[in-house]
């Protein structure tokens, strides 16, 4: 009997209510503690922390704002993609026949370097729709203009004012900076682009697009950023760009179907290739 009781396992203070816990770090060494089942185990990461002389809570701290901020940035990114995906596009032909909107006025901003019939035409669109329209001649100063935005602005108006559909209904302004901030100076809420294909203008159109939402967000700032909406121009203007216009006038060729009769001979004066010297 006494061999028999000798072969039993001694049983250590506390054994039973006991865990041994054995903590490998990234070099592979190992840390051994022995708690109690009741233990909570932020007192075994402190105490992991203590012995290896780290703050225990900085590294869950900076997850935390990382996380929030990742958070953050996936909220925006949703929000984006869903103003982008929600846009209203027309048809310009559907534009034109549907019933008016009206509301408050509305923005339509380019170059316009120069003026063309594929801008009077979504104009025309526009006008059909609402009664007050804002037409935004922008001006970067990071870029070099053949013509001046304010001259630029004088052959928007002389096109405006020469078609029946827009006098009085058109204001033309110039502005160098923001869209969205010269939109919401006007109380406009929503702005209008243009697009010839989705092919070939859409990818620039959705970052414009973005940048005009996230722009008030963080410039306004917390600014409720204003509604975007297309309109897909005629097939038959397709090919008519600003581009277009000046390798015509460059050319010496018509301007017919480019640009409003009304600016033809003025678009030509001043886009046409200035000769130097006597």
């Amino acid at each position: 009997m006494a061999d028999e009781e000798d072969k039993k396992p001694s049983k250590e203070a506390g054994g039973e209510n006991s865990l041994n816990i054995r903590i490998r770090d990234q070099t592979g060494e190992e840390t051994f503690f022995k708690v109690k089942k009741t233990t909570k185990l932020d007192k075994v990461f402190n105490a992991y922390s203590q012995r290896k002389g780290v703050n225990a809570t900085a590294d869950t701290a900076f997850e935390l704002v990382v996380l929030g901020v990742l958070c953050v940035l996936l909220l925006l990114l949703i929000f984006v993609l869903y103003r982008i995906d929600a846009a209203v596009v027309w048809n310009a032909a559907d534009m034109l026949k549907a019933p008016a909107a009206g509301g408050p006025p509305v923005l339509y901003a380019g170059s316009w370097n120069p003026p063309h019939c594929g801008h009077v035409a979504l104009l025309r669109c526009m006008a059909a729709q609402h009664a007050k329209i804002y037409a935004c001649v922008g001006h970067n100063a990071a870029k070099r203009y053949a013509v001046p935005a304010a001259r630029r602005a004088e052959l928007v108006r002389a096109a405006v004012d020469a078609d029946d559909a827009l006098r009085g209904r058109v204001e033309v302004v110039v502005e160098a900076g923001y869209v969205w901030r010269a939109a919401a100076r006007r109380g406009c809420r929503v702005l209008y682009r243009g697009v010839r294909s989705w092919r070939d203008d859409g990818p620039a159109e959705h970052v414009l697009h973005a940048l005009n939402v996230l722009g008030p967000l963080f410039l306004g700032p917390l600014r409720a950023p204003p509604e975007t909406r297309y309109i897909v121009a005629d097939e038959k203007l397709h090919k008519v760009s600003s581009t277009a216009v000046r390798d015509a006038v460059a050319a010496g060729a018509s301007l017919d179907g480019l640009v409003p009769a009304a600016i033809a001979t003025d678009v030509r004066t001043l886009y046409s290739p200035k000769v130097k010297g006597g």
